[in-house]
């Protein structure tokens, strides 16, 4: 019976964030077999759409998809050096099979919106055990400027949902270590890296900033244990529950790279073969431009200014584009975390400050999920905005290097590091949540004085 009302009120709330969905793309619902939310011609969304009408072309007439006569005839192109992951591949297949190229791309983003907002909620409900706040928090990350705009330039494959999902899976897993977990987990994380490996390789870059996180909580009481035999004890068991949380990651990865095991055995054979010189390896994706790194990198005001199609604000915001305090433009620069969001989350790090600071009046603050959740976020939004940041801030008598160098020495087929973005706006997210909460808290707390 419970098990009904949790569905239930999950649909419910399925239905209300699917009814923002057409009210942020109208009039898209009217234009389902005709238009799509995009410019089109200025954006990639073309070059998708003309890829799904390939696909469905291909399979309808029983054609070989990687051979594309109709590009560069009459030689045409082998489409088998692009890094595609099957699963993906043949979910996309079936649904431009079944409901036409135009056609699955509009349903794809009115449901993957409206599931960005749900899981955001139980994500941030999960936390603040508060239904108004956590609506709220929904709301705020999947209709954000960052969502929109890259739904416009990119089509749905960069909506947050799988991102999330997987967030908040890896939450659970951390705290309860169970099988159901651990598949929701592996789940996610599959669903997000073969629709997207960007944001396959950002939750990744996020789980080892949960494992640092965690490895740092409380380091001083930490070094205090174990000056006493009980406190040795107790740092042994949690050493134990955090070696099987680490097994249950393990897990989870092993699972997701056993399943594309065939599709990243090629993208690996491409990328490291000797076969394939390095232009080669440029022409197919595989390596970026150094360059690319600083074009299509965060700045500060990525994140403060408005977007720049706002109705107020947007023309401000242009003027900014290429400074160095913005960055280059809007396709990847549109960051804009909210203002209400960024006050609502300071009323969060000031409640958290004060509870830390008054353990008289909080004897078990310390100890508590509120205390660690509020702390990992505000970690979580800080190490997502400097990994965001270009490789180098170039100070003329030294530079400044950010995470990103690093990072394209390993992983050289990434560019865009200004997409760790949605990890500071979802984290930012949870955190206006906290505020809300602590805030309807205390307007309530007023209410029934008076």
């Amino acid at each position: 019976m419970q098990r009904y009302k949790n569905l239930k009120s999950f649909g419910a709330l399925f239905l209300i964030y699917l009814g923002f969905s057409i009210l942020f793309t109208y009039p898209l619902i009217f234009k389902m077999n005709s238009g799509v939310y995009s410019a089109f011609y200025n954006t990639d969304v073309r070059g998708t759409i003309w890829s799904l009408w390939w696909l469905r072309y291909s399979a309808i007439h029983h054609i070989d998809y990687n051979n594309c006569y109709f590009l560069a005839a009459p030689f045409g192109v082998n489409f088998s050096f692009l890094p595609i992951l099957d699963i993906s591949f043949l979910i996309s297949k079936i649904m431009v099979v079944l409901t036409g190229f135009i056609l699955s791309v509009n349903i794809s983003t009115l449901i993957v919106f409206a599931l960005t907002g749900c899981f955001s909620y139980l994500l941030c409900y999960d936390l603040t055990k508060n239904r108004e706040a956590s609506f709220i928090c929904g709301f705020i990350f999947a209709f954000c400027p960052y969502h929109l705009n890259k739904v416009m330039e990119f089509t749905y494959v960069f909506l947050g949902a799988g991102v999330v999902l997987y967030i908040w899976a890896l939450i659970k897993l951390k705290e309860t270590s169970s099988f159901k977990m651990m598949f929701l987990a592996a789940f996610a994380y599959i669903f997000t890296l073969t629709f997207n490996p960007y944001y396959g390789f950002l939750s990744f870059i996020f789980t080892l900033g949960l494992f640092i996180f965690c490895l740092c909580y409380q380091f001083k009481n930490k070094l205090h244990d174990l000056s006493n035999a009980s406190g040795r004890k107790k740092l042994f068991k949690n050493a134990l529950v955090s070696l099987s949380f680490i097994r249950n990651v393990a897990i989870l990865f092993f699972i997701t790279i056993l399943i594309n095991a065939p599709s990243l055995w090629n993208i690996a054979k491409r990328l490291f073969s000797s076969h394939y010189n390095l232009a080669e390896k440029v022409s197919m994706g595989y390596v970026r431009s150094f360059e690319y790194l600083f074009a299509q990198s965060a700045r500060p005001l990525s994140y403060l200014l408005p977007a720049s199609t706002h109705p107020i604000f947007g023309e401000f915001t242009k003027k900014m584009f290429g400074s160095v305090f913005y960055g280059r433009g809007s396709i990847e620069q549109t960051l804009f975390l909210g203002w209400v969001p960024l006050f609502l989350s300071y009323l969060a790090f000031r409640r958290w400050r004060f509870k830390r600071a008054h353990s008289e009046l909080f004897p078990d603050y310390q100890s508590s999920r509120e205390n660690f959740f509020i702390g990992f976020f505000i970690f979580s939004a800080c190490f997502a905005f400097i990994c965001s940041m270009p490789p180098y801030f170039d100070l003329l008598f030294f530079k400044i290097f950010f995470p990103s160098y690093y990072i394209y020495k390993v992983l050289p087929m990434f560019r865009a590091y200004a997409r760790f973005g949605i990890l500071v706006i979802l984290s930012v997210s949870v955190l206006a949540g906290f505020g809300l909460k602590f805030l309807l808290e205390r307007v309530k707390n007023n209410a029934c004085k008076r």
